[in-house]
């Protein structure tokens, strides 16, 4: 991933390199203006902080917004620019949906290039740099034939794993809990008496997943962030 983002910033050269979090700070997005790409390097893998996901997600839509400028007034804008986010782990993202993520295109690195090399492999991309524009070039004119980016495999595989695993925790609620009208009742996680503590109720999901819906799997992690976004702090009635 760092290679590529060196590519990148060479190929490119009008960039921004920020960090996530700057997106909620005052004038974090002044230094976007102008700018053909914004790399946000070496996220952490846990979940986002809903501010900073909301003010991602209005910049990838790709709708005007208004940005703050230091010392001057705020402007609206339509950024007319990519972005890149790197981390080591896919961060936690609580919005699943097909209008967020067919904007996302997921690039899988497997092969680790050793510190030791670092160093080569950067004069290496710069003696051939030339030839990487021309395949990117290549790229271009066939982004311009087919009005779409090719999406590998690896990202749509990522992008199905976690809608299915979002969903099949939907179904579980569904299939598992009801109130006396028929609703989906909410769950609270806690050990106090009268309650199911997680450990118990994550085990009954994974027992669903694994006899019932045959899908992906959340992690106790992700299921957790998941339910304390749609099922927490109500009572529940089991079936």
């Amino acid at each position: 991933k760092s290679s590529i983002a060196m590519i990148l910033s060479q190929l490119i050269g009008s960039m921004s390199r920020v960090n996530l979090l700057r997106l909620k700070k005052d004038f974090g997005k002044q230094a976007f203006i102008n700018k053909k790409m914004v790399l946000f390097d070496e996220v952490d893998a846990k979940r986002l902080d809903s501010e900073v996901e909301a003010e991602f997600k209005a910049l990838v839509s790709g709708d005007p917004i208004t940005i703050d400028r230091k010392y001057e007034d705020p402007i609206d804008i339509r950024l007319n620019q990519a972005y890149v986010i790197t981390s080591n782990q896919i961060p936690l993202i609580s919005d699943v949906s097909d209008g967020f993520f067919r904007r996302i295109i997921f690039l899988v690195f497997r092969k680790k290039i050793a510190k030791r090399d670092s160093s080569f492999f950067q004069k290496q991309v710069e003696r051939e740099l030339a030839g990487i524009l021309n395949w990117a070039l290549e790229g271009l004119i066939e982004f311009n034939q087919e009005q779409c980016l090719l999406e590998p495999e690896c990202s749509r595989k990522i992008k199905k794993n976690l809608t299915e695993a979002s969903n099949n925790l939907h179904l579980f609620m569904d299939h598992h809990f009801t109130d006396s009208f028929g609703n989906v009742y909410q769950y609270k996680l806690t050990d106090q008496q009268s309650w199911t503590c997680f450990d118990d109720f994550y085990k009954d999901y994974e027992r669903y997943v694994t006899e019932v819906d045959k899908g992906v799997q959340l992690s106790s992690k992700m299921f957790s962030i998941r339910f304390k976004d749609n099922f927490l702090n109500y009572p529940i009635e089991s079936i």
